[in-house]
């Protein structure tokens, strides 16, 4: 049991008795096993409380009764709560894209903090978190021991011995320790190999960011950053670094490179803007070739940003009230350059993924 647990009931003005969070962390390990992409979306809806088609929540209330015979279905707000800890669990257990899916599904939908009301708050904060562990370790060197391949010269030396004296009892231990031998060398040369290539992809990664940081522009719309102008210069930096970056959930240092960015461009990345200002900023060419096309409503309604651009290019005008609808978020909500950067590359880092 995670031992901020009873915080996060409270958290949610409910008091936990001992009993009752052993049984709901049993239901939290049942709902949390062979989860799928949709499952995490839809507790992610429920959990920042956006409609749900009803498929998440009856599983999540299955492993409930599982664990809880007497639980019943009207605790709204403590299965709104389950549905945030089952995503933190995913996400604390699982270092991989399903883990860090989990996590984005909770911290995507708060905007940075700048959403009205958040629910829990310190569950996505813990997110955020393991998002940020996760990509110091991604860079961390791990050494690695040499393959023994040399020692393989002695069972050999052997090996000729006992033929030469024809004596293929004396000869069938040291074949034996030779294949055992090799087998380790090949196990161990593989394992190199495997980092190799995965640091190999991170090098590249790494050099591909640092030419595009470098060269202060855009590779979506050919032409320099400090041309597009803020804001709306920090939402094509935002989706164009994601771009680059294909090892999830990408570098410690995203928002250094990030604020390196937003210097080139000039003005203030600071200064706040509304969610509809910076969105209307964006260059309508960029948004019609990048965001025209996103069927997944459910994912976009956890990307508020994603969500307002797309519902820019569909509607003409007054697209805020539309937009407010799918997300929760209201389209007067402000961000700074800064903070409109950061949150649509993470919103295309939880997109890549679903």
């Amino acid at each position: 049991m995670n031992e901020q647990f009873g915080d996060w009931y409270r958290e949610a003005d409910i008091q936990p008795e001992h009993e009752t969070l052993t049984k709901r962390w049993t239901a939290i390990e049942l709902s949390a096993e062979d989860i799928d992409d949709s499952g995490i979306v839809g507790l992610g809806r429920l959990f920042h409380g956006l409609t749900e088609s009803g498929a998440t929540r009856d599983v999540l209330h299955k492993a409930l009764f599982e664990a809880d015979n007497a639980f019943s279905t009207k605790n709204t707000v403590e299965v709104r709560l389950l549905a945030g800890v089952c995503l933190f669990h995913v996400a604390a257990q699982q270092n991989d894209q399903t883990g860090h899916m989990a996590a984005y599904a909770l911290v995507c939908p708060t905007l940075l903090g700048r959403r009205s009301k958040i629910f829990a708050p310190s569950i996505p904060e813990a997110a955020s978190g393991i998002l940020d562990r996760a990509s110091s370790l991604l860079r961390q060197h791990v050494p690695t021991k040499r393959a023994p391949v040399s020692k393989l010269a002695d069972e050999a030396a052997k090996i000729e011995e006992a033929e030469t004296a024809n004596n293929f009892q004396q000869g069938g231990p040291h074949v034996r320790a030779a294949l055992e031998k090799l087998r380790s060398s090949i196990a161990a040369v593989s394992e190199k190999a495997n980092r190799l290539e995965k640091a190999q992809a991170l090098y590249r990664e790494d050099s591909d960011i640092l030419w595009w940081m470098t060269g202060r522009y855009s590779r979506d719309l050919s032409q320099p950053l400090k041309d597009i102008g803020l804001p709306g210069a920090a939402i094509v930096i935002g989706k164009e670094l994601a771009d680059l970056i294909e090892q999830q959930p990408g570098p410690v240092a995203t928002q250094a490179v990030l604020n390196r960015c937003l210097e080139d461009v000039g003005g203030n990345p600071s200064e706040s803007v509304t969610l509809t200002t910076a969105v209307n900023k964006a260059p309508p060419e960029w948004r019609n070739q990048w965001f025209a096309a996103d069927g997944n409503r459910d994912l976009l309604s956890l990307c508020p940003l994603t969500a307002a651009i797309r519902h820019s290019v569909d509607i003409d005008g007054s697209w805020g009230s539309a937009a407010q609808s799918l997300t929760g978020v209201a389209a007067n909500t402000k961000l700074s350059g800064t903070e409109l950067a950061y949150q649509m590359y993470r919103e295309c880092m939880f997109r890549k993924l679903g």
